[in-house]
């Protein structure tokens, strides 16, 4: 009963940006609102997200800095276990795309 609990409760979760310096005080801009931003790291379960879902958080995060995003590569090593999946976008010049670069999960 509790496995299928923390499986329903883990796989309903939406997609997030994942910030790695939102909680460490020695970071630089620990506290500070962004001024600009290169990339973007949305962690995700395969099972909670489309990869529609992914890249357009991806694109929003990018978008209030006037950029596009551009998926750079999938990996396993920056988010937590509810979320294991860490997409990463490269955020470029608004005039380089017009549009997301949908990934293939």
């Amino acid at each position: 009963m509790m496995a299928a609990c923390v499986t329903l409760v883990a796989c309903s979760d939406p997609p997030y940006v994942h910030d790695a310096a939102e909680f460490d005080r020695d970071h630089e801009q620990f506290g500070k609102d962004r001024t600009d931003i290169s990339t973007v790291t949305v962690c995700y379960n395969k099972r909670g997200a489309t990869p529609a879902d992914v890249t357009n958080l991806a694109a929003e995060a990018c978008g209030e800095f006037g950029k596009s995003a551009v998926f750079k590569e999938q990996s396993y090593e920056h988010c937590p276990l509810s979320h294991p999946v860490a997409a990463t976008f490269t955020c470029v010049a608004a005039s380089t795309y017009s549009y997301p670069v949908l990934p293939q999960f």
